[in-house]
């Protein structure tokens, strides 16, 4: 499955908690054994240095700058070809992969 760069920011933007590049990509991409995910997070690293104006990695977490960056996101009618449908984005996360994924880690967490 290829990465949707686009889905990047978005899915950044919609965490209910502020995440990492490597979670982020990780969420987004079904496991490939030809792939590491080193190159997915590189990608994801990659998104985000291009959108340094509005988003920044303090201690391995995505924020944005400012608040009025997630406000513009999410306004359909201001954000145009880039609003992030905030439960379209969510609900594209709650696939098998994805739910496995957290099942993993939250097994693991305990």
């Amino acid at each position: 499955m290829p990465l949707q760069e686009s889905a990047l920011p978005h899915t950044f933007l919609c965490s209910a908690e502020r995440t990492s590049t490597s979670v982020v990509a990780e969420l987004l991409l079904l496991p490939n054994k030809t792939n590491p995910a080193l190159s997915h997070t590189e990608i994801a690293d990659g998104v985000l240095k291009s959108l340094h104006v509005v988003l920044y990695t303090e201690n391995d977490n995505v924020l944005s700058y400012h608040k009025s960056f997630s406000n513009f996101m999410f306004d359909q009618n201001r954000a145009k070809k880039f609003w992030c449908d905030k439960r379209n984005t969510i609900d594209s996360l709650l696939t098998p992969a994805s739910v496995s994924w957290t099942a993993r880690n939250s097994i693991s967490q305990h």
